[in-house]
């Protein structure tokens, strides 16, 4: 008998020890769900082609340029570390200059104006709005399914952290799309682009990446 309530009570021991850990896990500051689609260690790089796709005649240009994002460093601001992000010019709410901060928060990617680049859960919510001069913006969420995306090394099943662009008087069809790979991190994304009568859309894929 006094086995078995001992036995009993290593595992229930056990068991609120777990709990605890996955508490701990999720705390500010440390690693959540989040890092597992955007890791984010010194040293970690991804390389993208990016392209140019035309609504008019569904031809796409090859921009003929590739775009390198790096994490080349860490620091502490307003008592919070973030990761140093160096890259060239992407889309606001990502990378808007050639360096920009990211940390995890909790399992929520954000920047150093506190905006939600995305979140492994949340779906079909309003994470962020960008605002455009004038009553332009958009609003970005998480899809609440798988999608694949294809790029030039392969296929990746992803989250989608997703944008609808207001333009003042309708939602637009033409969508902001982030595509977040698993372990992997962001391996495709567009941003709808309109020149006068002529709609196009910038794309990016992953072409090669490494993780430390």
């Amino acid at each position: 008998m006094k086995t078995r309530i001992l036995g009993i009570g290593l595992f229930l021991l056990l068991l609120f020890s777990f709990a605890c850990d996955r508490d701990k896990i999720c705390l500010e500051d440390q690693f959540c769900p989040t890092s597992n689609y955007i890791p984010l260690e010194i040293g970690n790089y991804w390389v993208y082609e990016t392209t140019s796709y035309n609504f008019s005649n569904y031809s796409i240009t090859f921009l003929g340029d590739t775009d390198t994002v790096k994490v080349i460093g860490d620091t502490i601001i307003g008592n919070n570390k973030y990761f140093t992000i160096k890259g060239d010019h992407w889309m606001p709410p990502f990378i808007d200059s050639d360096t920009t901060y990211w940390r995890d928060s909790s399992g929520y990617l954000i920047n150093l104006q506190g905006h939600v680049l995305f979140s492994a859960f949340d779906h079909d919510r309003i994470l962020n709005k960008y605002d455009f001069q004038g009553e332009r913006f958009i609003d970005y969420s998480i899809l609440d399914s798988t999608v694949v995306a294809i790029t030039p090394i392969g296929l990746f099943n992803c989250l989608d952290y997703s944008g609808c662009f207001f333009n003042g008087l309708v939602f637009s069809e033409y969508k902001y799309h982030n595509y977040f790979a698993e372990d992997v991190g962001i391996v495709y994304q567009t941003q709808f682009v309109p020149l006068t009568q002529i709609f196009r859309e910038k794309r990016r894929s992953l072409k090669a990446y490494h993780l430390e």
